[in-house]
């Protein structure tokens, strides 16, 4: 089983919309994209499984990743998020509500990033890869204990808007190495017409 349906599985048949994914695939993706994300995961071969911004393992294997996934899950989030994407056939809007609900939590170097994804997209020797990344989108976020901030990202886009979903979370990018790269909470959500 590759990568590719392993993920598919456990989402399909264990996590459901509790489990937001992201497939990084540098056949799909332009330089301005691809340099953003060498920021957030280098070094970085394909495949790889990072969860919650550390890197787990680059093997194909059902237990590592449901073990990986469900200690993940464990974790009390620091932020509660509210996620509503909308859209057309050629324009996208991402707005999401941020609540911090950690009053231990150091507002330095957090960042929010939202990662616009669409199934079903048809490559060249495979078929069907499902949470392929298409535009990624970050800003820092500084939002007190008990405190929101609501913010709404809009762009343009060439993509059947049924196969659209948006990824956010936020993440500790302070340190350089990705094993130290904390998520502090992520949500998805499906595109929707106005």
């Amino acid at each position: 089983m590759t990568c590719e349906q392993l993920l598919d599985t456990v989402k399909t048949n264990i996590y459901h919309d509790s489990l937001a994914l992201i497939a990084y695939n540098s056949d799909f993706t332009d330089s301005v994209f691809e340099n953003m994300r060498k920021k957030l995961y280098e070094p970085f071969s394909e495949p790889q499984f990072i969860v919650d911004g550390t890197k787990i393992t680059t093997d194909s294997i059902m237990s590592i990743y449901t073990s990986s996934i469900d200690a993940a899950r464990s974790y009390i989030p620091s932020f509660n998020l509210t996620l509503d994407a909308q859209g057309t056939a050629t324009d996208g809007s991402v707005t999401i509500k941020i609540l911090n609900v950690d009053s231990s939590l150091v507002m330095d170097s957090i960042f929010t990033i939202i990662a616009v994804c669409q199934d079903s997209v048809e490559g060249i020797l495979k078929h069907g890869f499902n949470y392929v990344c298409r535009s990624l989108f970050s800003f820092p976020i500084s939002v007190p204990y008990a405190d929101s901030t609501d913010t709404t990202l809009t762009f343009t886009h060439a993509y059947p808007l049924e196969k659209l979903h948006a990824v956010a979370f936020i993440q500790n990018l302070k340190q350089s190495s990705i094993q130290y790269l904390k998520v502090y909470q992520a949500a998805t959500v499906q595109f929707q017409a106005p």
